[in-house]
């Protein structure tokens, strides 16, 4: 299961750490806060799957360049604009969005591997 963290600054100040999975989203006002109001119980897993949580972060590095991640911001500042007013995204913004996700995440898988191989060293 993969669980997105955001960290955002409402309009009237302070600090909200957002989670997200496919189906769930929580927030508040730390990490661990927002990971119990998500409420990720035995039942919420599909499978045995184990839970990992790794946290890094989100700089432009080797894997995930500064171009890409600036699109990535912009696109996704777009896309929440779009959620709040209850339209979509234009077709060409949101596969050039979906594309930036899956690369983000092959830059994960990428990172990952590094870290492991690293490790092992």
């Amino acid at each position: 299961m993969t669980i997105a963290v955001v960290s955002e600054i409402p309009e009237r100040g302070g600090r909200r750490i957002r989670v997200f999975t496919q189906s769930k989203e929580a927030s508040g006002e730390t990490l661990g806060a927002a990971l119990d109001a998500l409420q990720l119980t035995a039942e919420a897993w599909d499978s045995d799957e184990e839970p990992y949580l790794l946290l890094r972060r989100f700089q432009p590095d080797r894997f995930f360049p500064a171009p890409q991640r600036a699109q990535l911001q912009a696109l996704m500042a777009q896309w929440r604009t779009a959620q709040e007013s209850g339209k979509a995204l234009p077709p060409a913004l949101q596969a050039e969005l979906e594309a930036l996700i899956q690369a983000e995440e092959e830059a994960t898988l990428a990172r990952s591997q590094a870290l492991l191989d690293a490790t092992r060293k």
